[in-house]
């Protein structure tokens, strides 16, 4: 019998109702996260303009990179041996993992935090020709430690499975201080970049206060008369390619925005980055199964339960993948009515960037999960060497496309890095696993999306053009029905399906059982 229709063992289905449930938690942090992230961006973009919106998006990017020195990869190494020792029920080498990984992070903090104070003007003046920006850059690089800080905490609470602590102190508390600061420094008190420079810099502080206090008070009390057994070399011998990794990702991520900075203007850095932030909505999503998947599957594979590794991962596959696909299509369709209807006519610019870019992050949404299996199955290595080669491709890339095409060649580089990087690790993780990570049931989800884009395309397209910009949450509404219906005719849900819906009624408290018998009908 196919593996597809294996009975479930209790183990596995425990897995997949834990994925469920961490996911489902995650996602509604990360609904209001993405909501705060917007207003913050929308409101810095409209009030300081495709200029000074763009110097912003610069001293983000560098925040970003330098950040990946400090936390040497050992932020996945700490959720990845502290969860995998917690399923060995080894209490010592759980609190070792956790102590040895904070010394190392924050020995490393201070020493950047101080070079990137010190060379901020040089950052100002010299790489970005913008004179005027020092402050900006020092304010930055103060905000280091607190960002290192509540990343590097949550990865601590991830490894227990708490998602609860990263959604109040990073989704719900960060983002949302974030978000009113701006309102408050910029809307009603008239500051410029340096409102949002500050309303960025205590957003930090707050969260990593916060999660600093769930920690010492809620995980490690449970390891209070432990004796920890460090684990220096285990970690670093595990993180040290993810050290690479993370400065080959931020490569990948930030390469696109420096460069455009330094080819052409913050003006331009800040229509790209309002284009990329609209294409990311796409792998919200991942960003919950991510966090919740590599805990999980590390926890399997500690107990050795490599039949439910297997299907745990190819469910979470099928959720990233369904849900994903109707925004993706939408954004792909009305790109310049999106541009507009969020961030304003002056963005309009940045449409066909967007289409590049929804399609980059579509494929990251489908294959991104991939990362979570290879670091599970520890291996970093390859994850290395994929990345670093499609890290490296995408400097070559942008240096040639930038000063010809702007920001369609930034877009466009980054979509051809993000095809070679998930490629190399759908191939690596075929070559372990021994079995690809689709199941049967999504060819049926991409039907459902290609026959329902063409009706609400003819409709709003030609029988309503001109389209206006209000049309589109209509459009998207009228889309994503269709797409329900057809997906449910085509009976694309499985008994994986009814496990995901369980988890929810038991989180919520809420009795859903005419949704779960209409999924039992579809299934």
């Amino acid at each position: 019998m196919p593996e597809e229709e294996d009975e479930l063992t209790q183990e596995g289905e425990k897995a997949i109702k834990s994925v469920a449930k961490g996911a489902g938690i995650v996602f509604v942090g990360l609904i209001f996260s993405k909501l705060m992230g917007y207003v913050y961006n929308i409101v810095a973009a409209r009030y300081l303009g495709a200029d000074g919106y763009g110097l912003i998006s610069l001293a983000t990017a560098v925040l970003s990179f330098v950040s990946v020195f400090c936390i040497l990869g050992l932020n996945h190494g700490i959720n990845r041996y502290a969860s995998f020792y917690k399923g060995k029920e080894n209490e010592e080498r759980t609190k070792g993992s956790i102590f040895s990984g904070l010394t190392m992070v924050f020995s490393a903090t201070l020493a950047v935090t101080i070079i990137l104070f010190f060379i901020s003007d040089f950052l100002a003046t010299v790489i970005f020709n913008e004179p005027g920006a020092t402050l900006i850059f020092q304010l930055f690089s103060l905000t280091l430690p607190f960002y290192v800080s509540l990343k590097v905490f949550t990865s601590v609470t991830d490894a227990y499975q708490k998602m609860k602590y990263r959604i109040i102190s990073s989704n719900i508390l960060m983002k949302g201080s974030k978000a009113l600061l701006v309102i408050l420094f910029v809307v009603f008190l008239g500051f410029d970049v340096l409102g949002v420079a500050y309303a960025y810099l205590f957003s930090y502080i707050l969260g990593a206060l916060v999660i600093v206090y769930f920690t010492t008070t809620k995980i490690l009390p449970e390891l209070k008369d432990v004796v920890p057994k460090p684990n220096y070399r285990e970690l670093l011998t595990y993180s040290w390619p993810l050290l690479f990794v993370a400065v080959m990702g931020t490569v990948l991520s930030k390469t696109d925005q420096i460069m455009l900075g330094y080819f052409l203007d913050s003006g331009q850095v800040g229509i790209y980055r309002a284009a990329l932030l609209t294409a990311a909505v796409l792998t919200v999503v991942l960003s919950a199964l991510r966090k919740i998947t590599l805990p999980v599957l590390s926890d399997l594979l500690g107990k050795d339960k490599k039949k439910e590794f297997t299907r745990t991962f190819k469910t979470s596959v099928k959720w990233a993948f369904v849900s994903t696909l109707p925004l993706f299509v939408v954004l792909v369709l009305f790109a310049p009515q999106v541009m507009d209807l969020i961030f304003g006519s002056e963005y309009v610019a940045g449409a066909t960037a967007l289409s590049v870019l929804a399609v980059t992050y579509f494929v990251k949404a489908c294959f991104g999960l991939s990362t979570s299996l290879l670091k599970s199955l520890e291996k970093t290595k390859l994850i290395l060497i994929a990345t670093v080669s499609s890290g490296l491709l995408n400097v070559i890339l942008n240096a040639f496309l930038i000063p010809r095409y702007e920001m369609v060649g930034a877009a466009t580089a980054y979509f051809i890095s993000i095809v070679l990087l998930y490629s190399l690790y759908l191939f690596f993780g075929h070559k372990h696993l021994k079995t690809n990570p689709f199941k049967p049931s999504l060819l049926k989800s991409l039907l459902a999306a290609l026959f329902s884009a063409p009706p609400v395309y003819l409709v709003f397209r030609h029988l309503l053009a001109p389209v206006r910009t209000w049309m589109f949450p209509v459009a998207f509404i009228l889309y994503l029905g269709l797409y329900t219906v057809l997906f449910l005719i085509m009976k694309g849900l499985d008994s994986e399906d009814i496990l995901v819906l369980k988890a929810v009624e038991r989180k919520t408290g809420m009795r859903i059982e005419w949704l779960r018998n209409l999924i039992k009908h579809f299934s």
